[in-house]
């Protein structure tokens, strides 16, 4: 499976985070990408209803593009506001809606397992992928001296996938580890569609 982390700073005005999501999904295309993921809270300031046409875009756009995509939004629901995250397949379909504060099912992409956690969460997939949605404003020089290590000993020997927000006050930085080595580690500071490839295993 091949997946592109897209760090790719928030914009004030949702519409251009819309765009710039079109716009790299079809990019992802072009490099045979599975899945495209974007950061925490990365549509929207103003918190939408998971009914909103900025999501029905994104659905169509996945069936166009046949892609899979994720992508942090700030929702609101009734009287509370959540950060939440979609995953939504190449059928348009939204497989899971996971919210901070609340427990989360696994769900599957191509034989694999994954579970979406929300900064330090610690309750992860003993069989499966992780997929640790961060808002953490370290440094390049935090990141590499402090928080990849903090990370590794959160991740505890499980496979984790990291990929942090991207604004004003947060400087992106992702990584893979499986079998507690780094199979993938993007610096902070460096924008843009990252691609790396996962071997497509049962877990």
């Amino acid at each position: 499976m091949r997946i592109g982390i897209a760090l790719i700073k928030k914009d004030n005005d949702s519409n251009k985070n819309l765009n710039n999501l079109l716009v790299n999904l079809k990019a992802a295309t072009n490099h045979q990408v599975d899945w495209v993921l974007f950061p925490k809270d990365y549509l929207n300031s103003i918190p939408i209803d998971i009914t909103d046409m900025f999501l029905f875009s994104i659905k169509q756009a996945c069936i166009l593009f046949d892609i899979n995509c994720g992508v942090g939004f700030i929702e609101q629901d009734h009287d509370s506001v959540y950060s939440s995250y979609l995953i939504i397949n190449q059928h348009g379909e939204v497989i899971q809606h996971a919210r901070m504060h609340e427990v989360n099912e696994p769900f599957f992409i191509n034989n694999l397992s994954f579970m979406i956690h929300f900064d330090d969460s610690q309750s992860f997939l003993s069989k499966g992928i992780n997929l640790l949605v961060l808002s953490d404003p370290a440094t390049e020089k935090q990141w590499f001296n402090e928080r990849l290590d903090v990370y590794k000993q959160i991740a505890d020997g499980y496979d984790v996938l990291g990929f942090n927000q991207v604004d004003d006050n947060h400087f992106g930085g992702a990584f893979y580890l499986h079998n507690n080595t780094f199979e993938m580690n993007q610096p902070t500071g460096q924008y843009g569609l990252n691609l790396f490839d996962i071997t497509e295993r049962v877990l």
